[in-house]
């Protein structure tokens, strides 16, 4: 199968991610399907940067999904960014007293209304593996929010889908771990994240929850 065509997730990809663009690092820790994990520090620079590409800019019908492992109750960090200035893609684990305590919060810039929405409180696992998944679609108006475990199937929560065009991302890179500032770095573990420029049906989303690749065809742009 061709390189363009199905997107793996070998070790020696991680560590190109790595050295280019992070300074994150690749752990011998697991999940599950036995895959390596980028590990994010105390460090606030900890990230891996992919930069703006226009194979990334833009989507307005959209999934991103990841296996995550919080591991400390601080405020807003950054599992996925990619700002351009005027519009915002930010997903992230929120822990702010009693608005957000271990759940999941999203935001995508919208011209007359944001899509956006913050998961249930204790949503998400601490210390442990989580799977999580945004599923937008500007044309359907729609913003999900989706997680499994180990050993738990995928299920989805709606949130608010918004009104408007999607803002302008194309002058923002797209960042795992971090913000483009680094104030919000996330820390813990983060293990096959994927972008893709279509939503995903809750079936597909469960088909890739313990799938270590996915294909370009299909509408994968970027597996990390």
């Amino acid at each position: 199968m061709q390189n363009s065509e199905l997107r793996k997730f070998p070790l020696a990809l991680c560590a190109l991610c790595v050295l280019c663009a992070s300074v994150a690092s690749l752990a011998p820790l697991r999940i599950g399907t036995g895959m390596p994990a980028l590990v994010f520090g105390a460090a606030t620079s900890d990230r891996v940067d992919h930069a703006s590409a226009s194979s990334l800019d833009n989507f307005t019908e959209l999934t991103w999904y990841a296996w995550v492992y919080p591991t400390t109750n601080a405020t807003n960090r950054t599992l996925f960014a990619k700002e351009g200035g005027v519009g915002d893609k930010l997903f992230q684990v929120c822990n702010n007293g009693g608005s957000c305590i271990d759940t999941f919060k999203v935001l995508i810039t919208r011209a007359t209304t944001s899509a956006s929405g913050t998961a249930t409180n204790g949503w998400l696992t601490l210390n442990g593996w989580n799977f999580v998944a945004v599923v937008y679609s500007a044309s359907g108006n729609t913003l999900s929010a989706c997680r499994g475990t180990l050993t738990s199937a995928v299920s989805c929560t709606s949130l608010t889908g918004g009104a408007g065009t999607t803002a302008d991302d194309s002058a923002g890179s797209l960042i795992i771990g971090n913000r483009p500032g680094a104030t919000a770095s996330f820390q813990g573990r983060i293990a096959m994240s994927a972008y893709w420029n279509r939503t995903m049906t809750t079936a597909e989303l469960e088909a890739q929850r313990m799938r270590p690749f996915c294909k370009s065809s299909d509408g994968c742009k970027l597996f990390t």
